[in-house]
């Protein structure tokens, strides 16, 4: 390679896949409010199909699952800058006070996922009192 004109130029193979990326689960940036009747969560994810979310509510749990799909431009010849993740994600969210999973509903808006939890009227925790026999004394 003594040609100077081909000096420092990197050449990345343009076969698909042209970059075999390990796939890990990501987490989205997410926030959560408390109204009088309510949790909201606002979840970060642009470029996410709604079609591809799974929400599970729990009384006292919320997991959200999904997948973003950034596809590089198909004559790509190099990547000088990749910050936007892509992939699965999975995030779970423990929640202090309980729910009803019935009345919660869901809007995606803008690259924004609102989740409203109202509250449950009614403690769903289930407690298991044990009853000692005494016997006579």
């Amino acid at each position: 390679m003594n040609d100077p004109q081909k000096q420092g130029l990197h050449v990345l193979t343009i076969r698909y896949p042209f970059v075999v990326f390990e796939q890990r689960s990501w987490q989205p940036f997410l926030n959560i409010y408390e109204t009088e009747q309510a949790l909201v969560v606002v979840v970060e994810l642009a470029g996410v199909d709604p079609s591809s979310l799974n929400i599970d509510v729990e009384a006292h749990l919320v997991r959200i699952r999904g997948n973003r799909n950034v596809r590089p431009p198909d004559d790509l010849r190099r990547i000088d800058r990749m910050e936007i993740t892509s992939g699965p994600f999975h995030i779970e969210i423990p929640l202090n006070r309980a729910v009803n999973p019935q009345q919660t509903e869901s809007y995606y808006q803008q690259g924004l996922l609102q989740i409203v939890l109202p509250f449950t009227r009614h403690s769903t925790q289930r407690v298991v009192i044990k009853v000692m026999d005494r016997g006579q004394e």
